[in-house]
């Protein structure tokens, strides 16, 4: 709900926030799980802000992807990859934290570009989002 308050409602920034927390969450819980989690969310903040859900959902889901790749857990392919190579935890976070960190920004600016024209909405929306208590978002 913090993270949710520092974007002002302004749709850019959603996207931004809500792709790099799906990111680091994803990095220690798996993808499915992940975006399970976030999609309720997603949802609401869109339905306040009237715009189509579709941009956050896709940046989420490659974010999801991104970040899995980062830990041997975020991933079940990084197990297998980690148990035949004999590789630590610490291993995978030495070797790709840096790399993935750079894709997820790039893959960022690509979806920024690509749905710039989606994001759009009014400031009264943009200010009901910052009001969205998510406690109650996840009932079941």
């Amino acid at each position: 709900n913090e993270l949710l308050k520092l974007t002002k409602g302004h749709p850019v920034k959603v996207l931004i926030t809500l792709a790099a927390f799906t990111a680091v969450v994803s990095a220690f819980l798996d993808n499915v799980t992940t975006v399970i989690l976030i999609m309720p969310i997603t949802f609401s903040i869109a339905k306040k802000l009237d715009i189509n859900p579709i941009p956050f959902l896709v940046a989420e889901i490659m974010s999801s992807n991104i970040g899995g790749t980062s830990t041997l857990i975020g991933d079940p392919p990084n197990i297998i990859i980690g148990s035949a190579g004999g590789l630590t935890f610490m291993d995978f976070v030495k070797e790709l934290t840096g790399v993935v960190a750079l894709i997820l920004v790039a893959a960022i600016i690509f979806f920024v570009l690509c749905f710039r024209k989606m994001l759009k909405a009014d400031k009264e929306k943009m200010a009901e989002v910052v009001k969205i208590d998510n406690s109650k978002t996840i009932t079941d």
